[in-house]
């Protein structure tokens, strides 16, 4: 304890260590936040403005035609004004801008308020620099690099959360009004969370077996009238095939491990610390574990889609945030007392691909088992004291642990290798991993060491890896992938659209190439898109788009197993809702253009494959060496029915 308020003590008397600490996070925030344009889910939130600013230019697109989740916000249409008046570009990058410094300014303040200098300065770091996924797979994220309604909805949470903490409820709750408004699955978390540390009185913990258990017969019971979106099974079979992230009963072990640990360390801090933040630490627990079990048992009945779509395993994403002030509360108030408990938790966030969140959460169980029988000794005892053999034990499962990281540590990297957002303009293996892969945790440990020394070496060696770092993430800043660069190149810009004055705005272009490239139909033709791995999203709003997605799947990939409701993910990443590596994609034959053209739905037809019987003559050249070719549905249609007609 003396040792700690020291640390505390000197910080607070250096201004250097002030001054190392906040360009050690601008650096660490520099190389783990590279720009990556407008992807992934931004280009869904894009083409949802440009949807509210034109709606019949999207009229028959898949993602829009039955209805999307753009109808349970307000975001599309705020971004829809701002893309009118400033452009594509510029709206996403000061949108982008605007809602990093709302986060950060957030998170900064929320960590101030749980944890003394320089001890906040770390929860920053690692909330900056460690993977920062949470649900199932590699999808989901708090803090992502590219803007969607996520993001600022996220950022007034967190200024919510602060805001709450110093007892200024009515700021708070207006915060997570908005945020709900701007994104109803992420605000809403921050939400209840206010909501509960104001009627804190109220015995939640108590009630959630029964709300549980309430929840549990509405879903069992067959009649559709109590559920608020019926789920028939002909859906739901596609839906948990083609999506099955959303059904948290078909998440891997390490989706569940990592659930468990964001749970498992307020619990622990719930269970073994007093005070006024207690109750935080208690409601992000119950919220935790209330929103996964919701999740899982609406996944199990499945016969209320409502619920599925809501996704209540969302509030994870809070949980993924605090993990880390709540790790550093947990060694500062445990670390002396109980060092067994810390070096436990500490293995099993080392196996936590393995299973070890699920252990975790099992130990953060056991100390409220302890707390609830007042048997404190015998607690101490489990936890606290280190006898020779324990202390043998966990040195062997310490180093089994760490080979097992290491060796997830460098999956990891390979994936990132495989799926690249952009080039590296300088690339370094062995750094991106030290970089972008919990490996950074070495990296934040040491510039964190070294800014809290005033020895005049420790700060010139300080100030050489700092700039050598920066120079590494500015050559390495942009890490656009091709046709984002070239679509916010020529977005803004007119007469630079795919084919100009040929396809009308309002026709439904098939642009048959990688996922990634539905930013040329979507954002510089802005016109309605056919068929793409990201309107595959809208599967679970939607019953007719469902269905309608896989009549155009088939048509595609004419009779490929993966469009059957149980098939294999497609091969080539067309299901897969990241769109896969562009190396995976196969183009549509000659035949096939003819097979997919036969919908009356399609219009055109865009390929980098030259077919001279069919094609119009019509190219657009992004690059050198780079060519697409415009195919006319109506008439290759009119042409084969003359053709029959002849026969």
């Amino acid at each position: 304890m003396k040792d700690r308020h020291s640390i505390t003590d000197r910080f607070a008397a250096s201004r250097w260590s002030t001054i190392a600490l906040a360009l050690s996070f601008a650096v660490l925030f520099l190389l783990t936040h590279p720009y990556t344009g407008i992807r992934h889910d931004a280009i869904l939130y894009t083409a949802q403005a440009l949807y509210n600013d034109h709606p019949a230019r999207y009229s028959h697109d898949l993602f829009f035609e039955f209805g999307s989740q753009d109808a349970w916000t307000i975001y599309g249409r705020i971004y829809g004004k701002l893309v009118s008046a400033f452009g594509i570009r510029t709206s996403n990058l000061v949108g982008l801008i605007a809602a990093q410094l709302i986060w950060w300014t957030g998170a900064w303040r929320l960590t101030k308020k749980l944890l003394p200098a320089p001890w906040h300065w770390l929860s920053l770091f690692l909330i900056a620099c460690l993977p920062a996924v949470y649900g199932p797979g590699l999808i989901f994220s708090y803090d992502e690099g590219f803007l969607t309604a996520r993001l600022p909805a996220e950022a007034l949470g967190l200024w919510a959360i602060a805001m709450t903490l110093e007892r200024r409820y009515w700021v708070a709750v207006v915060l997570t009004l908005v945020a709900v408004a701007i994104h109803p699955l992420i605000g809403s978390v921050s939400f209840i969370v206010v909501v509960l540390g104001r009627m804190h009185r109220v015995k939640w913990w108590t009630l959630l077996p029964f709300g549980l258990l309430a929840f549990a017969v509405i879903q069992l019971l067959p009649f559709h009238a109590l559920h608020l979106h019926p789920f028939d099974p002909q859906w739901r079979a596609l839906v948990r095939s083609k999506v099955p992230y959303l059904f948290v009963n078909l998440w891997d072990m390490g989706d569940w491990s990592r659930a468990c640990w964001v749970i498992a360390l307020p619990a622990a801090i719930w269970a073994t610390q007093a005070g006024d933040q207690r109750t935080l630490w208690s409601n992000l627990t119950l919220l935790g574990v209330a929103g996964v079990a919701v999740a899982a048992l609406a996944g199990l009945t499945g016969q209320d889609a409502f619920w599925i779509q809501v996704q209540p395993w969302r509030v994870l994403w809070l949980l993924t945030v605090m993990q880390w002030p709540a790790a550093i509360l947990l060694v500062r108030h445990e670390g002396r007392t109980r060092p067994a408990l810390i070096w436990m938790f500490a293995i099993c966030w080392l196996l936590l691909d393995v299973g070890g969140g699920i252990v975790a959460l099992m130990i953060a169980a056991a100390l409220h088992m302890q707390a609830r029988r007042g048997e404190s000794g015998t607690h101490r005892t489990l936890f606290g004291n280190l006898s020779a053999q324990l202390r043998y034990a966990l040195l062997g499962l310490t180093v089994i642990a760490a080979i097992v990281w290491f060796i997830y540590g460098l999956a990891y990297h390979h994936a990132r290798e495989v799926y690249p957002t952009g080039s590296l303009a300088l690339g370094s293996s062995w750094l991106e991993a030290l970089i972008h892969t919990r490996f950074v945790v070495a990296l934040v440990a040491l510039l964190f060491m070294l800014s809290l020394s005033g020895d005049r070496r420790v700060i010139i060696g300080l100030s050489a890896v700092l700039a050598a770092l920066t120079a590494y993430g500015l050559i390495n800043l942009d890490q656009r992938s091709e046709p984002a660069k070239i679509m916010e190149a020529r977005t803004d810009r007119a007469g630079s659209a795919p084919f100009e004055g040929i396809v009308m705005p309002g026709a439904t272009v098939y642009w048959d190439g990688p996922g990634t490239e539905i930013v040329y139909p979507w954002l510089m033709m802005k016109t309605s898109s056919y068929y793409s791995t990201y309107q595959t999203s809208g599967m679970i709003f939607h019953r007719r788009t469902t269905f309608e997605a896989m009549r155009r799947l088939r048509l595609i990939k004419q009779g490929s197993p993966a469009v059957q409701p149980h098939g294999a993910n497609d091969a080539d990443g067309k299901l897969d809702v990241q769109g896969g590596p562009p190396s995976k994609f196969v183009a549509l034959t000659e035949a096939g253009i003819r097979h997919v053209c036969a919908d009356p739905v399609l219009d055109f037809i865009v390929s980098d494959r030259h077919y001279a019987d069919l094609a119009t003559g019509d190219t657009w050249s992004p690059t050198p060496g780079k060519i697409y070719w415009l195919y006319d549905c109506h008439h290759i249609r009119t042409t084969a029915t003359v053709a029959g007609q002849q026969q």
